[in-house]
């Protein structure tokens, strides 16, 4: 019983897999690829796919990281170690994001859409005291 609720949990784990991205924010003007990657590969183990910098100009700097074939709680894990710590004098903030395969997203829109048709036909009451 207990093997089976296990291999359940484990491909429920997989299906969750997708591209899945990091937004790291308030880093330091000016900072590289390779030193983020390598802070990055030294307090997390992992390897990201993509860098993305955004905002240089501005006071809170950032990265946007793409991270393949991670899951929900990897980024959770991720973000609880690298969340309000300190690199180059500056407290880093990280932000989670995770994006739908086509086939998801195209579902949610068909019920969005069927949800807003069904509101628009019934008639609005008002509430009065």
């Amino acid at each position: 019983m207990r093997r089976q609720k296990r291999s359940r949990a484990d491909s429920n784990e997989k299906k969750q897999e997708s591209t899945m991205r990091i937004c790291i924010e308030n880093i330091q003007p000016g900072i590289t690829r390779e030193e983020l990657q390598a802070f990055l590969f030294k307090y997390t183990g992992k390897t990201f796919t993509d860098i993305q910098f955004i905002g240089q100009s501005g006071p809170r700097p950032g990265a946007l990281l793409d991270i393949a074939g991670t899951s929900w709680s990897a980024l959770a894990e991720i973000r609880r170690r690298l969340h309000g710590m300190y690199w180059k004098r500056r407290r880093i903030g990280v932000w989670l994001f995770s994006f739908w395969d086509r086939s998801d997203a195209a579902e949610v829109r068909r019920q969005r859409e069927a949800r807003t048709q069904q509101a628009r036909s019934t008639p609005m009451t008002t509430l009065r005291r």
